[in-house]
């Protein structure tokens, strides 16, 4: 059985780049959605040449880290699940943690 992630926290974003994701996973994890703060509509996003996924790299805390770069990398679930948006303004998810 999947295990399921839980978004603890967001923040307000002022004019970044950003991934709104309807289906990404994370280590593994059940599928969720939501919208993550990116370096580079471009750069972030790539196929794992190991396993062939496509993934992006988000900036997010994951359970009680505090790192100021904290980067994860999330698999994007589907085609047409991503959508990369520059100049984006609003929330995005701060910090995620495994469900227990």
């Amino acid at each position: 059985m999947q295990k399921t992630i839980r978004k603890v926290s967001t923040r307000e974003m002022d004019n970044g780049a950003a991934v709104e994701l309807q289906a990404a996973s994370y280590e593994g994890s059940a599928p969720f959605s939501g919208i993550f703060s990116i370096f580079d509509c471009d750069l972030s996003v790539y196929q794992n040449p190991e396993t062939g996924k496509l993934m992006v790299s988000a900036h997010c805390h994951v359970g009680n880290s505090n790192d100021e770069d904290d980067t994860i990398e999330l698999e994007i679930l589907g085609t047409l699940t991503a959508n990369f948006i520059e100049g984006y303004s609003g929330d995005i998810i701060d910090r995620i943690e495994w469900v227990k």
